[in-house]
């Protein structure tokens, strides 16, 4: 008779799933899990939707690609939205399904990270505060690149540990081709495996590829070298930080908020310890961290236009960090009394930040809410002004401003070619969100009369109609001609311009 423990470990060998299903299990769960999030109430953010609408402009050759807007150039961003755009409409949710995905895959790279190091305890920490990160649902549900980013970052501090030198490589790259901030990273990674490993291809192809993917372009579609990083420069938010005093410290005190004080301890413990048992992940984790932030607050300090934002991908370095911290903090107490003990400190000392946390969670989901019914009340406002003019042929004017690049997409015109400041002597037609009295009242004192087209929740469309100037003496041939005419001369001057439903409307809107 055979040994029942024997059998019992052999049952459960054979219950294992080969290594390639759960990878797919796991990674295509956090796919399902997206494309499930989509039934909550979310759209995207005003940059998102300029990397929706570049990808339509590469995909459908009928539509000129340009990237002079308001919004930079994001090849990462684009190398989903160019073949997404072949889907239609669909488009803008998948990016979302996207860059959820990367959300969930970014925590658990998290866990595994922390867990290689510190056990599934020091993982879960790790998640924890993942999510108790700024902005990090806000990210998620309104599709910055940010998760992205990070899933890329752990991605590749993963694949280095386990050997996988090529591919950590790759996806460093394909970081860089959102954040520039992690270049000399990627650079120097580069060149430690042309000395290390004779691998000649990621200085020689790799580098200059990620390099080709932000400038070449940004230039085929602005007409200008470096476009994108010369709008950066005049930015409002980069501009204002670097106005302050000292830009380097206003950075470093932006980017403290990121995460709660608590994660920056336990990341401090981690190094501590970690580094002097000579933990391969605690360094590694350390290396990208300190290759990612030192070059971009001494950047800011010489006038690089960097923003906390941009120090997102290793504060999220730093909750790994901190999963292993705190347990390496625990396991140092001698006792089972002393660790219970401070754990139950630890607790009760980050309890006020998880709470805050918690809240600003809920806050950004109600956020996440609001602008899904926000653009739902837009489009409808389209829709309704669409039936009576055609809208994109108006130069369309959009307030807020805010809402500009998805107005674009929806009319499908090129990002410049909706107007997200309103200026009443140029306007033509104008979606206004709120009260659209002090509108018309402005646009009166310009000479000018109004018709209401459509309005929908709080969004109301305008056309803007202005008073002619004298016209030209006319020969007696014309005016003979325009004798014979059956519709009047103010008629035929509105339908010569708008179709016969708005030319009905001649009254001005009170």
């Amino acid at each position: 008779m055979s040994d029942p423990g024997q059998a019992i470990s052999e049952f459960s060998l054979a219950l294992r799933w080969p290594p390639a299903a759960r990878v797919a299990l796991r990674w295509g769960g956090c796919l399902a899990l997206a494309m499930a999030s989509l039934a909550l109430p979310a759209a995207p953010t005003y940059d998102p939707w300029a990397w929706v609408v570049f990808g339509k402009e590469i995909a459908d050759p009928g539509i000129r690609f340009s990237t002079l807007a308001g919004t930079g150039w994001k090849p990462l961003a684009v190398l989903f939205t160019a073949p997404l755009a072949l889907l239609g409409d669909a488009a803008p949710s998948l990016w979302l399904v996207v860059v959820r995905a990367a959300g969930l895959a970014a925590m658990a790279l998290a866990f595994r990270l922390a867990a290689r190091a510190g056990g599934r305890i020091a993982g879960a920490v790790a998640v924890l505060a993942l999510l108790a990160s700024s902005d990090w649902l806000r990210y998620l549900s309104a599709g910055n690149v940010e998760p992205l980013v990070v899933a890329l970052v752990l991605g590749a501090i993963e694949l280095h540990l386990r050997g996988r030198r090529g591919g950590a490589f790759l996806l460093g790259a394909l970081a860089g081709l959102a954040r520039p901030e992690v270049w000399l990273l990627v650079g120097i990674y580069a060149v430690w495996l042309l000395l290390r490993e004779r691998r000649w291809w990621p200085l020689v192809l790799g580098v200059p590829g990620m390099l080709a993917l932000w400038i070449v372009p940004d230039r085929l579609g602005s007409g200008e070298w470096l476009h994108t990083f010369h709008s950066a420069q005049v930015s409002a938010e980069p501009l204002g930080l670097q106005k302050t005093g000292n830009p380097a410290l206003e950075l470093v005190r932006g980017a403290a908020g990121i995460v709660p004080a608590p994660v920056w301890i336990g990341a401090l413990c981690a190094l501590a310890f970690g580094l002097r048992g000579r933990d391969r992940t605690v360094a590694a984790l350390a290396v990208v961290a300190a290759a990612w932030v030192v070059p971009t607050v001494g950047g800011t300090a010489l006038g690089y236009p960097a923003v906390p934002r941009y120090l997102v991908e290793p504060a999220a370095v730093c909750c790994v960090l901190a999963g292993v911290g705190v347990v390496a903090l625990v396991r140092r107490a001698s006792g089972a009394r002393a660790r219970v003990a401070l754990v139950a400190a630890l607790v009760a000392v980050s309890v006020p930040f998880a709470v805050s946390r918690a809240i600003g969670l809920g806050n950004q989901a109600g956020d996440a809410k609001g602008r899904a019914a926000e653009l739902s009340d837009l489009w409808r406002a389209v829709d309704g002004a669409q039936r009576r003019v055609p809208v994109a042929r108006l130069h369309p004017v959009v307030e807020p401003g805010a809402m500009a690049n998805a107005l674009a997409w929806k009319l499908d015109l090129r990002l410049r070619g909706v107007v997200g400041a309103f200026s009443p002597a140029a306007v033509r037609i104008a979606f206004i969100e709120g009260d659209e009295r002090p509108v018309i009242a402005r646009l009166r004192r310009h000479g000018a009369t109004v018709v209401r087209l459509s309005a929908a929740g709080a969004w109301h469309v305008l056309l803007v109609r202005r008073k002619h100037s004298r016209p030209r003496r006319r020969s007696a041939h014309a005016v003979s001609s325009a004798a014979t005419t059956t519709l009047p001369a103010t008629s035929r001057k509105c339908s010569e311009r708008l179709p016969s439903s708005v030319c009905s409307a001649q009254t001005p809107t009170s």
